[in-house]
């Protein structure tokens, strides 16, 4: 789905190599469906390293895990959505969003208050963050703080002074995951197919500039193999990353296509 609502769509819903991809309203149809099927071995997590997946969670008794609504952060149970998992970067000494690298927790408005959220990477003190012991401590030293200790879901989440060493709204621990977990989102620069769900399981392919589903070819650097580029957002083809699915007419159109990459909302995915 596009942030328009629209989905990708196969014309006519007629199951055949060479059928168009289109976009379209959303209606359920299986030929709106699609499987994403990911083609390398997953690395498995290890240890504390850059640049890992992982989740934090709050060690109050339901141990829910901080996660991403609409802008701010809160706690909710694990829900193994984009959401909730997070990478950190040690060139800005941010702790990123894993699906969207351009964004970092911070304070809100440049630090003057407490409020948790996810901003613009920038590599300013308010978006400085690291591990000491059970807390995730900035630089001036105020610690992540389940709001009120109200271990509840969708509980704000602040930055506030240590309480002591026992406040458990203000304890968390870092667990690494497989990004494979992730529900409802693309994984960042990990090749994929994208698979209909009608009853040939066919994959869209790029057929020149146009999109259209075939049989699929077990190869990895075909037509069918495609990459989601976190810093753009955009869907590319793994053998040229120089263009992007995008919806035709700069988003008016119903079609969809392969055209260089521009960052722009039409290619957003």
């Amino acid at each position: 789905m596009n942030e328009k609502g629209k989905v990708l769509d196969v014309s006519g819903a007629k199951d055949r190599n060479q059928q168009d991809v289109i976009v379209w309203n959303l209606h359920n149809g299986l030929n709106q469906q699609w499987d994403v099927v990911y083609t390398d071995i997953p690395e498995p997590p290890v240890g504390f390293i850059p640049n890992k997946p992982f989740v934090l969670i709050n060690q109050m008794a339901g141990k829910r895990l901080l996660t991403l609504s609409d802008g701010n952060f809160v706690v909710n149970a694990r829900n193994n959505s984009p959401e909730q998992l997070f990478k950190f970067d040690p060139e800005t000494k941010t702790i990123k969003m894993f699906s969207n690298t351009l964004h970092s927790l911070a304070l809100s408005h440049s630090g003057k208050s407490r409020n948790l959220i996810a901003h613009k990477t920038d590599g300013a003190w308010y978006q400085h963050f690291e591990i000491d012991g059970k807390f995730i401590k900035n630089e001036r030293g105020l610690v992540l703080d389940v709001s009120g200790s109200k271990d509840r879901n969708g509980q704000n989440v602040i930055v506030w002074k240590k309480n002591g060493e026992n406040s458990l709204n203000q304890h968390w621990q870092v667990s690494y995951v497989d990004a494979d977990t992730v529900q409802n989102g693309l994984i960042p620069d990990k090749p994929f197919r994208i698979i209909t769900k009608m009853r040939s399981g066919r994959a869209l392919t790029r057929a020149g500039d146009n999109v259209v589903i075939r049989d699929v070819n077990k190869g990895n650097n075909n037509e069918q193999v495609f990459i989601f580029d976190s810093e753009t957002g955009t869907i590319q083809p793994q053998k040229d990353m120089n263009v992007s699915l995008d919806i035709g007419d700069q988003g008016r159109g119903r079609y969809s296509h392969f055209v260089k990459e521009k960052d722009i909302w039409h290619q957003h995915f």
